[in-house]
C-alpha cells in the first residue's frame, strides 16, 4: 500500500495539531505579569495607584484543582498632602495559595503570604481572594488584596499574565 504525499500531509498536521492541544493543558507553567492595584479605604488620599511587575507559576494538580504562586514587586507612589508628600509605599510580596476552576477557562483564587516592605521595618502579611480567566497562556485576574499589620493596605487589583 502507498502512502501518497498528501495523506502523509494530513497525518503530520493531525499530529502537531494534538500535540498543540496536549500543550493547552500543561502541569505546570511559569511567565511574566503586570498589576494594576486601586487603593481602598484611607490610603487613597495619602498614596496613588499601585503599579506591580513579577513572576507567576501555576501547578495543575488535577482538572480543577491546582496550585499557584508569584513573586514580585508592587509600588504605591505617595501623594502631596497639607502635611507633606507621603513616601511612597515599596514590597515585594511573595503569594502562594490554590485555584479551583468549575469550569475550563475560569478559576478562583486564594494566596497568602509575606510582602517585604522596602522603606519600612519588617514583613506584612496578605491574604488575596480573586477570580480569573485564562485561554491558552493569557491570564485576567480581578482580586482584592487585604495587608493587615503596619501599612494596612487593603486594594483591588487587575493582573495580566503570560504563562510559558
Amino acid at each position: 500500500m502507498k502512502v501518497s504525499l498528501l495523506q502523509r500531509l494530513v497525518l503530520l498536521v493531525l499530529l502537531l495539531s494534538a500535540q498543540q492541544l496536549q500543550a493547552q493543558i500543561k502541569p505546570f507553567s511559569l511567565g511574566p505579569y503586570l498589576e494594576r492595584a486601586w487603593l481602598s479605604e484611607h490610603h487613597s488620599t495619602t498614596h496613588k495607584d499601585g503599579l506591580g511587575i513579577g513572576l507567576s507559576a501555576d501547578i495543575r494538580l488535577s482538572e480543577r484543582l491546582g496550585l499557584t504562586g508569584s513573586a514580585g514587586y508592587l509600588q504605591f507612589s505617595g501623594r502631596s498632602t497639607p502635611e507633606g508628600k507621603a513616601d511612597a509605599v515599596k514590597a515585594y510580596p511573595v503569594r502562594a495559595g490554590f485555584k479551583y476552576r468549575p469550569v475550563p477557562f475560569i478559576y478562583f483564587k486564594m494566596e497568602t503570604g509575606p510582602a517585604n516592605l522596602k522603606n519600612e521595618s519588617g514583613n506584612t502579611w496578605l491574604l488575596s481572594p480573586g477570580v480569573g480567566v485564562r485561554l491558552l497562556g493569557l491570564e485576567i485576574q480581578g482580586k482584592y488584596e487585604v495587608w493587615p499589620g503596619k501599612t494596612d493596605l487593603n486594594f483591588w487589583g487587575l493582573r495580566v499574565a503570560f504563562h510559558i
